[in-house]
């Protein structure tokens, strides 16, 4: 009875072993798959990755063009402030005709 249990045992111990190394060639396969992605999706990640760049440089154009328009916004209207205070205090009081 001792030897057929020990027999069991040995047999279990191989199933173990081979499951264990079962587990770990998926896993190896698994972690190279994430860490280089086959030529598909190296090409979409690639072709996202230009497009996320090209969006980013449309933006700071875009915020860059936003802020020159406001500082020329901001001038226009202080000039206007301005000619309209040099043109009151060059105009002649208004007398109402009697």
């Amino acid at each position: 009875m001792k030897i057929h249990l020990q027999r069991e045992l040995d047999a279990l111990r191989k199933r173990v072993f081979h499951l264990c190394s079962l587990v770990e060639d998926n896993l190896a396969m698994a972690i190279q798959a994430v860490q280089k992605p086959d030529d598909g999706a190296a090409e979409v990640i690639r072709r996202r990755d230009r497009e996320i760049e090209q969006l980013r440089a449309r933006a700071e154009k875009a915020e860059a063009e936003l802020a020159r328009t406001r500082a020329a916004l901001d001038l226009v209207g202080k000039a206007h402030a301005l000619l309209e205070t040099l043109s009151e205090s060059a105009e002649p009081p208004r007398r109402s005709p009697r």
